[in-house]
């Protein structure tokens, strides 16, 4: 067998060899694993296929986002490697949330390129958001606050007012 860019292909010298498997003699080839997108689709045509049937709303934002991310590198989604994702993701500035929706929105956008075909490696999924801030002490122990009828709080344990019948 010779194998050249991913196809295989059987030398006509390889007779006995398929005879003996009952495999047709002929030559032939493997042909790459159909996408559901064409090969030459661009980053342009990905990101409205990926946009595709999402509010306004959020075709805006999810657009902004991907937007920015391609002016800071400078390069098509298929150029982009891990380390541009965490400099990207080092780069960013504001509240968490803001910072860990940017940064979802790029990993849904190269899992969505990555299920289509139009990329070999989903670079996004090593990456991971930014903590939230709770702004507590010790985040493993949150303080559980129940709310009574009339109003009154009791921070851990029961409510304070029994429930009127």
């Amino acid at each position: 067998m010779v194998e050249s860019a991913g196809l295989v292909a059987r030398a006509a010298g390889a007779e006995e060899e398929a005879q003996s498997a009952s495999v047709a003699t002929a030559d032939w080839t493997i042909a790459p694993t159909p996408t559901p997108i064409p090969p030459d689709t661009t980053d342009a045509e990905l990101v409205a296929l990926w946009l595709h049937g999402k509010s306004p709303n959020t075709i805006r934002a999810y657009g902004d986002d991907v937007a920015a991310f391609r002016r800071f590198t400078g390069k098509p989604l298929r150029a982009t490697y891990l380390s541009d994702l965490q400099r990207y993701a080092d780069s960013l500035v504001g509240a968490p949330a803001t910072r860990g929706r940017r940064l979802k929105t790029l990993k849904s956008l190269l899992s969505f390129a990555t299920r289509m075909g139009y990329l070999p490696f989903n670079a996004g999924a090593a990456i991971h958001g930014p903590r939230a801030e709770t702004g507590r002490e010790d985040p493993q122990r949150a303080p559980s606050v129940r709310v009574a009828r009339g109003g009154r709080r009791s921070a851990a344990g029961p409510c304070l007012d029994p429930p009127s019948l």
